[in-house]
This record gives structure tokens, C-alpha cells and sequence, in this order.
């Protein structure tokens, strides 16, 4: 069996700066840009990781059920609509596709998991290959709500991690949450069960 992750090289490497954004309650104006970047890996029954823009997602084991390829996507630093608070230092997703070897398919949405996410399916490019996804794939989980079988180890500088949802318009409503985490000796950490889009965010100071 053909492993893509080790086929794939990792992307361009790029750790976000801090980037000033539009005032809280500018409009977007449809859906952000593509991610730039991405760094993919095959993850196991047994667990494993993947690794990019300073952030590493590890899943435990039982997250996945068969070899599956894990895609961390790197977006444009700044999206449409500000966040609650201060500036925007990365945005990043997950993405999972029910395929570890060749052109895999049936991946989820870049846009990821989250309610009312576009439904449509489509194509990427990853490093060099096109790939396909079905859509938001709402019933792609790694454990539960409360048993959260991804972590996520965040070394940019940010403390606070944001749900970002594109399909609204104002801050309240296209940052419905702020998740819980924890930041020490500058690494934030926190933990998922959905492949989705993220938003970490700085003081202003």
C-alpha cells in the first residue's frame, strides 16, 4: 500500500505574523480564499500526527479507524471579518480523507465540519495532485465532545483559538466560540473532535 504522506512534501513552511485586520462587523464577501499551504500525513488506528506552520495535531489512538490521510491546511492571515479581539496571527484547518494511498478522495471540505458549512463537493491542489472532497462530512469524528481524540500543539505566539465559521458576516456570528485552552511557555495547546477551521488570535498589546 502507498502511503501518501510520505509522497507528499510538506508545503511551504510559514509561520504567520501578527497582521492587522479589518474592524470588527466588516462584511465578507463570500467564502475566504483557499488555504495556501498544506502539510499532510497518514494517520493510524494507533494515532499519530501532522505537522506544519508551527502547529502539530496528534491524534490518539482510536481517532481514526483505517489509514486515513490528514491535510493541515494554512490560510491567508486575516479573513473578512475580524475576530472578537485583537489581531489574527494564523488560520488553519483540519481536513480528513477516507484514503491513505494514490489521489485520495472522499476528503472532508476545506471549510470543514462546522454547521451550514458549503456542502458542495470539489477539488484541491496538494502538492501537486488533485484531490477530492464530498462536502463538510458532518459525521467525521475523533471521539466525542467530551472525549476529544485530536490535540492540538500551537507554537506562534497565540493565546486564544476561535471556531472561524465563513459563512456569516459579523464577528459575534463568524467566531461563535472561543474553545477552551491552555497557553504555557508561549505554547498554546487545545483539542478537537471535528476536522474544522480555526482562527488563534494575540492581544493588541
Amino acid at each position: 500500500m502507498r502511503h501518501l504522506g510520505s509522497k507528499l512534501a510538506l508545503g511551504a513552511i510559514s509561520v504567520g505574523v501578527l497582521t492587522a485586520l479589518p474592524a470588527a462587523g466588516a462584511f465578507a464577501s463570500g467564502p475566504p480564499p483557499a488555504a495556501t499551504a498544506f502539510a499532510a500525513a497518514v494517520i493510524t488506528p494507533a494515532g499519530g500526527s501532522v505537522s506544519g506552520f508551527g502547529i502539530t495535531a496528534t491524534f490518539a489512538r482510536g481517532a481514526v479507524s483505517h489509514d486515513d490521510l490528514a491535510i493541515l491546511g494554512d490560510w491567508p492571515n486575516g479573513m473578512a471579518v475580524a475576530p472578537p479581539s485583537g489581531h489574527a496571527v494564523k488560520t488553519f484547518s483540519l481536513q480528513i480523507c477516507n484514503d491513505s494511498t494514490g489521489t485520495p478522495t472522499n476528503c472532508t471540505s476545506e471549510l470543514g465540519n462546522y454547521p451550514a458549512s458549503p456542502s458542495a463537493g470539489g477539488t484541491e491542489r496538494l502538492d501537486g495532485q488533485t484531490i477530492s472532497y464530498t462536502g463538510p462530512q458532518r459525521g467525521v469524528n475523533f471521539g466525542t465532545a467530551t472525549n476529544k481524540l485530536v490535540s492540538f500543539t500551537i507554537d506562534t505566539g497565540a493565546k486564544a483559538v476561535y471556531i472561524y465559521d465563513p459563512n456569516f458576516s459579523t464577528t459575534a456570528q463568524a467566531y461563535p466560540k472561543l474553545l477552551p485552552s491552555t497557553v504555557a511557555h508561549g505554547t498554546l495547546r487545545f483539542q478537537t473532535f471535528q476536522p474544522i477551521v480555526w482562527t488563534l488570535t494575540s492581544p493588541t498589546n
